[in-house]
């Protein structure tokens, strides 16, 4: 099963979400700002690159606080390279390392919203 099935399996009905926001990111241990791995992993099962999607969802319900009730959904895959193949086939073993995952705003952590930037 694909594992965005999965996630629509655990999805707030439909008629219950007003607004998604969808973000994507996809990076690789090739870019400069892309995957940084300690060496252990490195040697073992290396990240070679990353790809996550995440849906921020205000659902018709009440939430925290007075505000809209929000749900976050996530799909990661990270890529990671293994040993070198044994079937005659240049290169590494690479293997997909998928984690999904629903989660829902139960409490607001009392400190003003931060804004991040880089640079």
């Amino acid at each position: 099963m694909h594992p965005e099935a999965l996630l629509r399996l655990s999805q707030p009905s439909v008629a219950k979400v007003l607004r998604t926001t969808r973000l994507e990111m996809t990076t690789s241990a090739t870019t400069a700002a892309g995957i940084l791995n300690i060496p252990f992993i490195v040697r073992h099962a290396n990240a070679t690159s990353m790809k996550s999607t995440f849906w921020i969802m205000e659902l018709d319900a009440p939430g925290v606080d007075g505000e809209p009730k929000l749900a976050m959904q996530y799909l990661q895959v990270v890529m990671l390279d293994f040993f070198q193949r044994r079937d005659g086939v240049p290169g590494l073993i690479g293997w997909p390392h998928v984690s999904t995952n629903t989660l829902e705003k139960v409490a607001n952590n009392g400190c003003a919203p931060e804004v991040l930037t880089s640079g």
